[in-house]
C-alpha cells in the first residue's frame, strides 16, 4: 500500500508539494492575533478610548467636542499604543517577507523610532508656536488612527493568506499590503489639516508642521526602511 507521502507526490506529478503560506506568513499572522486580542481588550475594558478611536475615523467633530472628563484612561492609551506598534510589526513582516521574523522585529523598531520622532516633533511644535493643545490633539489623533491601521493590516493579511495559500504566492503579493499604509497616511494628513483649521492655526504653520514634522520624516523613514538608499 502506497504511503501518504507517495500519494501526494503522485498527485502533483512527482513534484514536491508547494510550501504552505504559514511557513512564511506566521509572524504576520501572529501580529494579526495580537492586534485583534488588544482591540477586543480595548473594546471590553476601555470604552472611552474605543469611542475616541471610532470617532476619529467616522465622526471627527465628536472628538473635538468631547468634554475634559471624556479623556481616555492611561490603561486605554497604553493598549492603543500597543495596537499601533502591532501595525508596524505586521508591516515589517509583509515587506521583508523573505525573513518575516526579522521583518517583524524591524517593523517594531521603526515603530519605536516613529514614536520617538512624534514625541520630539510634538514638543518642538509646542515650543515653536505656543499652541500646546493642537499638538496634543495631533498626537492623540495619530494614536487613534493607528489603531484603525492595525485592524486594516490584519484584515488585509488574513485576506491575502486565504487567497494565496502557498508561500510562493504570498512572497509575490505580500509587499502590496503596504498600499494600506500609504492610503492611511493620506487620511491621517487630511485629518491633520482638518485639526489645524478647526483650531484656527495659521495655514502657514499648519503646512510647515505637516511638511517638516510629518511628511518629510515619514518619507525618510520609509525610504531608509525599504532599502531605497
Amino acid at each position: 500500500m502506497a504511503s501518504a507521502a507517495s500519494i501526494n507526490l503522485q498527485r502533483y506529478n512527482g513534484a514536491p508539494l508547494p510550501e504552505g503560506v504559514e511557513s512564511v506568513a506566521w509572524p504576520a499572522i501572529l501580529g494579526v492575533v495580537i492586534s485583534f486580542a488588544l482591540i477586543v481588550l480595548l473594546r471590553a475594558r476601555f470604552d472611552r478610548e474605543w469611542q475616541l478611536t471610532v470617532w476619529s475615523w467616522g465622526d471627527i467633530r465628536r472628538v473635538w467636542k468631547r468634554l475634559p472628563n471624556e479623556s481616555a484612561r492611561s490603561g486605554g492609551v497604553l493598549i492603543s499604543h500597543m495596537i499601533g506598534w502591532s501595525a508596524w510589526g505586521m508591516a515589517g513582516a509583509t515587506w521583508w517577507h523573505a525573513a518575516p521574523l526579522m521583518g517583524f522585529g524591524r517593523g517594531l523598531l521603526m515603530g519605536a523610532a516613529a514614536f520617538g520622532l512624534r514625541a520630539l516633533s510634538t514638543a518642538f511644535g509646542r515650543w515653536l508656536t505656543g499652541e500646546s493643545e493642537v499638538f496634543e490633539n495631533s498626537a492623540e489623533l495619530d494614536r487613534h488612527l493607528r489603531s484603525g491601521l492595525a485592524a486594516l493590516f490584519a484584515l488585509g493579511i488574513l485576506g491575502l493568506a486565504i487567497r494565496e495559500p502557498h508561500a510562493q504566492g504570498w512572497a509575490a503579493s505580500a509587499h502590496n499590503l503596504l498600499w494600506i499604509w500609504a492610503g492611511w497616511l493620506v487620511i491621517k494628513w487630511f485629518r491633520g489639516l482638518q485639526l489645524m483649521f478647526h483650531r484656527r492655526i495659521a495655514i502657514g504653520w499648519g503646512i510647515a508642521y505637516l511638511c517638516t514634522l510629518e511628511i518629510t520624516p515619514t518619507i525618510v523613514l520609509a525610504m531608509k526602511g525599504l532599502g531605497e538608499w
